[in-house]
């Protein structure tokens, strides 16, 4: 935690007007999924020590990586709506107000897109299910699209007026 906080301390004296945080919580191979919870839990804090709404006017927008599942790359699919997501929806709670993102799309697939300045959107993608090392094991042609996220993100990116831009995050 030193080293982050430390990186997160310089990057706030900096006054950015958002931050995008990469993901990767904690390094592969937790010992648990309340070590790689408490890791989430722990760097979401120090985010909104140093760029939450009292401190900053900075938008945080946190990713996922693909250590942040217990068991590397392990994430159940689910259809988000009739069976939620429960590593997603205990994210998402960790996450809270400290991340712009929107929890119902967090919980549902591990997806968002925040606005991070006047015309500038930052998408969030959740990229570990399209992984070769995704378990379990989701065939494409069962489910191209897991969670709905390609269909939210056509839908997300038709909203844009045509002046702002989007960058994808994942």
């Amino acid at each position: 935690p030193a080293l982050v906080e430390s990186a997160l301390r310089a990057a706030a004296d900096t006054l950015p007007d958002f931050v995008i945080f990469g993901g990767d919580y904690m390094s592969h191979a937790s010992p648990s999924a309340d070590a790689t919870l408490a890791a989430i839990a722990s760097v979401t804090e120090l985010l909104d020590t140093h760029f939450g709404s009292s401190s900053s006017t900075s938008t945080v927008a946190a990713n996922l990586g693909n250590s942040d599942f217990f068991g590397d790359y392990h994430l159940n699919v689910t259809d988000g709506v009739s069976e939620k997501n429960e590593w997603l929806t205990k994210v998402s709670a960790l996450w809270g107000a400290s991340s712009s993102a929107t929890s119902e799309t967090v919980s549902e697939g591990g997806y968002f897109a925040v606005e991070v300045a006047p015309g500038l959107w930052v998408i969030s993608l959740n990229t570990v299910i399209y992984s070769p090392h995704h378990t379990p094991y989701v065939s494409s042609s069962e489910n191209p699209a897991p969670f709905g996220q390609l269909a939210w993100l056509s839908k997300t990116l038709a909203a844009l007026d045509v002046e702002e831009k989007a960058d994808p995050t994942g």
